[in-house]
């Protein structure tokens, strides 16, 4: 049977991806690293695209027998730090274990005769712990080596398994033996690819390219020190500010010379990647593909032909996805332009996918909504428009944050309706609702960790760490009052809060805080369990979880009169401003809620969504 080339690389990409996984075992020894190993093996890789041999399968189950080793290993560990710590404490308790002697010594009525016994008894227990303690430490020292034998040992035989694996590979496919990398290729390539000198990076990786042909990853590592040793050659922009590290003196013709590098490199990659891809999604590899693509601007079918790759290897990884949806955008006016109205509906479709994933996890969604929203007005879709619009109004008050208008009259026709109405008053609500959870950060921080650590000791620093006057203090915060912002729309808020409305009801919501923290500290309690019988029926809810229902009404009661105060301010003006003004300001309130939202998420149990807010009924103005 021939054998082709490809062939040759596929068998020996696949060893080397075995003997990479070996290195990452041995040099990293880090329990998540393992994991990612374990995981790739059995549910990433491209059992279409590896070769069919048994001696590859028998290296990928030995690959996993040590990687779950290693993870049981780590806990076994553990386990006995935990035991020759037990042993070391009870050498001292067998060498004074002797309570029938103690009190034969101080039955004696005779004080010399106790002093001098106890002295002798004293003096045998020192000898008799040092005894102890020594065969304590050499049963510790027995064990450690026990298990770090037996690490060796599965060590030894992943190594035996891989070599012979390389023997067997090498015998049917026939490929070079400079193909095949070794670990201590593998530690000399990892060595460079952490050096942060990116110029030194490229150099360091330059001079190994020979040794990494049937791997295709090199290519990609050794683009990206071009591309970064570029950087450090650009002349700046006018406008622009200097961000780099240890930028060089601008010269035009190292900058051409290693972006032509990074572009060799990367359709090194490229050709290579293509044809023995191992694994089913490759977070870098997709980079790769979008990095090279953008050398193809001149090019609307290579370059599409490289994005669509990057997103078919991407997986739901969505920063690579924001990336392809900007190509694609990129794409549809390219093609447009040509006359290639077919690929530009291609374009479109892909685009409208990237972005309405994005979308619907919540992933910059202002830019995402804007960018959907404008591919269905150039296609004139209205149905899909309507849907989108539809959808955002769902999780933003504001919905021209995240949405183009249709048209002039149909914004101008929502604006009115906006602007009078209970949408208003969310947005404005949910505003002031992140900015009192931020400036409550600790709070909050405390109640999620007291959840995860099942105790009150958060809540016990947290009462420490709290001084006099902090209410006031927060007080201030909350109506902005400690503020000083060049911002317009900030001091526009200021302007609209009206103090002597809104103190009494944050004050009120602060002392419940306050209640809540004393209380918390005062209970026992298991965090996870309490907070888990809040939500299921057939429980009834804990003392501290109906303390902090009490705690989100009164945040809520605060939040509305602030709301009510400031929405009727703001309504107020409404015609005596610039309407284009007030929009600017509620755009200001709903992209700082979005911002907040994302902090607030970190301590939040479950994905956090802000109340919706209704004005009180009856209540024209306070």
């Amino acid at each position: 049977m021939t054998i082709t080339n490809n062939e040759q690389l596929k068998a020996a990409y696949a060893l080397n991806m075995c003997t990479v996984s070996l290195s990452q075992i041995v040099d990293y020894n880090d329990i998540n690293v393992l994991k990612q190993e374990y995981d790739a093996i059995l549910n990433n890789l491209n059992i279409e695209n590896i070769i069919k041999d048994e001696a590859m399968l028998e290296a990928l189950k030995k690959i996993l027998d040590t990687c779950h080793f290693y993870i049981l290993h780590d806990k076994d560990k553990e386990l006995l730090k935990k035991k020759q710590a037990a042993r070391l404490k009870g050498a001292l308790t067998n060498a004074l274990a002797s309570g029938g002697r103690i009190i034969a010594i101080f039955s004696n009525p005779n004080p010399w005769s106790i002093a001098a016994t106890a002295g002798i008894m004293l003096g045998a227990a020192a000898i008799s712990y040092k005894s102890e303690k020594n065969k304590a430490l050499m049963e510790n020292e027995a064990e450690e080596w026990e298990l770090e034998k037996s690490a060796l040992e599965q060590l030894h035989n992943l190594r035996r398994t891989l070599f012979e694996t390389a023997w067997r590979l090498s015998d049917h496919y026939k490929f070079p033996d400079e193909l095949r990398l070794t670990e201590k290729q593998i530690a000399v390539y990892n060595n460079a690819v952490a050096d942060p000198d990116p110029q030194k990076r490229y150099v360091r990786l330059d001079l190994l390219r020979d040794k990494f042909q049937a791997y295709p990853l090199f290519w990609y590592y050794l683009a990206r020190a071009a591309l970064e040793t570029s950087e450090l050659y650009r002349q700046l922009r006018p406008d622009e500010k200097e961000r780099r590290t240890n930028p060089r003196k601008p010269d035009s013709s190292i900058y051409n010379y290693y972006r032509q590098e990074a572009k060799k490199a990367l359709d090194e990659f490229v050709s290579k990647h293509s044809e023995v891809q191992l694994l089913r999604e490759d977070v870098i590899a997709a980079s790769a593909y979008i990095d090279s693509s953008l050398f193809y601007e001149d090019d609307p079918e290579e370059m599409k032909k490289r994005i669509d790759y990057a997103r078919n290897i991407a997986g739901f990884d969505l920063e690579i996805i924001q990336n392809c949806s900007f190509r694609y955008c990129q794409l549809i006016k390219m093609f447009a332009d040509a006359g290639q109205q077919n690929k530009a509906v291609e374009c479109r479709n892909s685009a409208e996918y990237c972005l309405k994933l994005l979308l619907h996890e919540d992933y910059n969604a202002d830019i995402n909504g804007m960018a959907l929203s404008k591919i269905y007005k150039e296609a004139e879709d209205k149905v899909k428009y309507n849907l989108l619009k539809d959808c955002i109004e769902q999780n933003t008050p504001f919905v021209y944050n995240h949405l183009l208008p249709w048209d002039e009259d149909s914004y101008q026709a929502d604006l009115v309706d906006y602007l009078s109405g209970k949408r208003l008053f969310n947005t404005v609500g949910q505003y002031f609702e992140g900015r009192i959870r931020c400036l409550l950060t600790d709070f909050y921080q405390a109640i999620y960790n007291s959840n995860n650590m099942n105790d009150n000791s958060p809540f016990v620093m947290l009462k420490d760490s709290i001084k006099d006057g902090w209410r006031e203090q927060i007080l201030d915060k909350i109506i902005m009052q400690d503020i000083e912002s060049t911002s317009q729309e900030v001091e526009k808020i200021k302007e609209l809060i009206c103090h002597s409305k809104t103190e009494t009801a944050i004050i009120n919501y602060l002392e419940c805080v306050e209640d809540f923290i004393n209380k918390s500290c005062e209970e026992k309690r298991s965090g996870k369990a309490l907070w888990l019988k809040s939500h299921l029926v057939d429980f009834e809810r804990s003392d501290f979880d109906k303390r902090l229902a009490m705690v989100n009404e009164s945040l809520y009661d605060a939040v509305s009169t602030l709301a009510v105060d400031v929405t009727d301010r703001l309504q107020d003006q409404i015609f005596k401003e610039d309407k284009e003004y007030i929009v600017d300001l509620v755009n200001f309130m709903t992209s700082e809620s979005v911002r907040m939202k994302s902090l607030i998420q970190d301590y939040s149990i479950g994905r956090f969504k802000y109340n919706i807010y209704t004005r009180p009924r009856g209540i024209l103005s306070l």
